[in-house]
């Protein structure tokens, strides 16, 4: 028989003997006050502190077990995030490229010309051309042997166009032009042929072909 059935029954045995005594004595007229009711109440408790020594402990339930960490999981991790780096580097270039003045700003080119002089942004170099082209119309207005200065409040630069004179054609249709500029503080002239086009005088400046300078400007033969 197992034990746990073996101590159960010796329990109920127990507690069969103490209730078949307890029925003995109200037949036979024992007293019921209060005294002999607290006797019979200890005498029980000690019966049953007996029987939980003779039992001993009741057996600890197990603690459930911590449910296993994978092994595989830092691994499984690593390579996720390996992944997902190797995506951006790749998508994220693409996607510039589709569109590459929606994402970041893209700034302007230099011109040969800009870059040989020294601008470090393509709208200097604009102002400057502007400038410079409206003192090339008035100098070819005027006929050889005119000076015309330019200065450029924006970027600070300056020049001086002078025509020098005919250069083939039977009336005078194209003309050498000298200029020397200061631009970011450094001297450069560059000379060029400057032809008239359907009423009009070119506007090349030749600044791609400009050096140093060699010539001093002619006086002035206003």
């Amino acid at each position: 028989m197992p034990i746990a059935a073996e101590q159960e029954r010796i329990r109920r045995a127990i507690a069969r003997t103490a209730a078949q005594q307890s029925a003995l004595q109200r037949q036979a007229g024992g007293p019921e006050d209060a005294y002999h009711r607290k006797v019979r109440q200890e005498r029980q408790e000690a019966e049953d502190r007996l029987f939980r020594l003779w039992r001993g402990p009741a057996p600890k339930k197990a603690a459930a077990a911590p449910p296993a960490k994978s092994g595989n999981a830092p691994l499984l991790y690593g390579l996720a995030g390996a992944a997902g780096a190797a995506l951006l580097i790749i998508v994220v270039p693409w996607l510039i490229s589709l569109a590459p003045g929606r994402f970041l700003p893209q700034a302007a080119s230099l011109p040969a010309a800009a870059s040989l002089l020294g601008y470090s942004s393509a709208a200097a170099f604009q102002s400057d051309q502007r400038a410079a082209r409206d003192a090339l119309k008035t100098a070819m207005a005027a006929g050889p042997g005119t000076q015309e200065k330019w200065t450029n409040p924006e970027t600070g630069n300056l020049g001086l166009l002078w025509v020098e004179g005919q250069v083939g054609g039977m009336d005078g249709d194209c003309r050498k032009v000298t200029q020397r500029m200061n631009v970011q503080r450094s001297l450069w002239e560059t000379s060029f042929t400057s032809c008239r086009q359907g009423g009009s005088w070119s506007s090349d400046l030749g600044w791609e072909n400009a050096g140093r300078p060699s010539l001093r400007p002619p006086r002035s033969q206003r």
